[in-house]
């Protein structure tokens, strides 16, 4: 097993232009392996690490993902860049993942025809991704239809803008799911994707990288995932679309791939390492990726918390209510109340994840000869709700003092109502 930390997620992606569209959007941090440039960043409570091959073909996304899995076995594999559709009901920017990959190439037989010309017989090695991965991916639309609908919403915006369509509902991007061809072959000719599709009519696009991944989806505790983008059709016009606008049609392409990919960091729906598979991180940093449970004296233990500073879950274990939380990349989260002697008030994290506390109110002191319940206020500044200790008897010969109110959130001050 590498010393080096491990990562929920590696990306390999082919060439700089495709890179630069990912980079471009993370906040991330340099490493250097044997002379190696790999770039680390958290996303959505996603560790990742991206590498950029610099060049395209199987053989050297091969090598890349063998450095990548002896280095820092991520728990997945995803493969972003572009592809030639194959399919007519796709269209520019739609995106592609793949079930089945097929290396049209591999034990391909060339033999001679009667007018001397050279027939290629088709072979190939194919290799299925994984499917329960799949499946919570094919099922975002529905199960996570607001980020569904938010990715087609930007990718639609995107390709009206660049394209010559009149109406903006006609650039709505899709998502497709099933096999692709990967190759060392640019497909620039009508005639040879056709060539590919006589093999199987199924071929949602073409590409150069992804057979490259076989082997590494043979290991079995890896998960591999395969995003592709239509920059261009497989035919005479991919130089035209290529030098378009500058290549507009590429970027196209890979942007939407990225967002695709983000989206789907943002449901969740991704395998993550488990804590205790994460050599390389302190102390401190193991208990930032846990849960944070309040029990009811209002002390917090940190167990299950995902990535830069996103606390998941907040469950309370004592005499008051839990709260769903999510604290952002960064900053702090919501206040939460437990109706315990104590009130656990935040959780706060530092940028990185590193540092989750919980901050503990002064215990609730109890009013002799009063009768007091945990009950919810709505602060008439900011809208927050919490919950507070309110009196609500007093008993024989006892008077109702009067209870100023706190809002934990803006500090506004109320009276509380008798």
């Amino acid at each position: 097993m590498s010393n080096n930390r491990r990562y929920d997620i590696a990306i390999i992606i082919a060439l700089s232009e495709e890179f630069d569209e990912l980079h471009s959007q993370v906040k991330s941090s340099t490493v250097v392996v044997e002379g190696e440039y790999f770039y680390s960043f958290e996303k959505s409570g996603y560790s990742c690490i991206v590498s950029l091959v610099k060049e395209m073909g199987p053989t050297p996304t091969a090598l890349m993902a063998e450095k990548i899995l002896s280095n820092f076995e991520p728990k997945n594999i995803v493969n972003i860049g572009i592809a030639a559709g194959a399919d007519s009901d796709l269209k520019l920017g739609d995106v592609v993942v793949a079930k089945v990959v097929d290396s049209y190439m591999e034990n391909t037989k060339a033999i001679s025809k009667d007018d001397e010309s050279s027939l290629f017989l088709h072979a190939g090695e194919q290799f299925r991704l994984t499917k329960s991965v799949l499946n919570h991916i094919e099922n975002l639309r529905y199960s996570f239809r607001d980020l569904y609908i938010k990715w087609e919403k930007q990718c639609q915006t995107r390709c009206f803008q660049n394209s010559s369509e009149s109406k903006e509902e006609e650039c709505k991007p899709k998502v497709m799911f099933g096999p692709i061809a990967s190759g060392s072959i640019v497909s620039a000719s009508k005639i040879f994707t056709s060539w590919i599709i006589e093999k199987n009519r199924k071929f949602l696009a073409i590409e150069m990288e992804s057979g490259g991944l076989r082997q590494a989806c043979e290991r079995g505790d890896t998960d591999i995932l395969i995003i592709k983008a239509i920059s261009d059709m497989g035919d005479e016009n991919k130089k035209a679309l290529d030098n378009h606008n500058n290549g507009s049609y590429r970027k196209l392409a890979m942007q939407n791939a990225v967002a695709f990919f983000f989206t789907i960091l943002e449901s969740g729906v991704l395998n993550r390492l488990d804590i205790d598979e994460k050599p390389g991180t302190s102390n401190q940093e193991q208990a930032a990726t846990r849960e944070i449970f309040v029990t009811g004296n209002g002390t917090g233990s940190i167990i299950n918390q995902n990535g830069s500073g996103t606390a998941l879950e907040i469950q309370n274990k004592g005499s008051g209510p839990g709260e769903r939380i999510v604290v952002q990349d960064s900053g702090i989260g919501e206040v939460i109340n437990s109706s315990g002697p104590g009130t656990a008030k935040k959780i706060s994290s530092g940028s990185t994840g590193s540092e989750i506390k919980v901050e503990v109110s002064q215990p609730v002191n109890t009013v002799v000869g009063m009768n007091v319940e945990s009950t919810s206020a709505v602060c008439k500044r900011c809208g927050h709700t919490f919950l507070f200790n309110r009196i609500i008897q007093g008993f024989a010969g006892t008077n109702l003092p009067n209870l100023i109110i706190e809002c934990p959130k803006c500090k506004a001050k109320w009276q509380q109502s008798t």
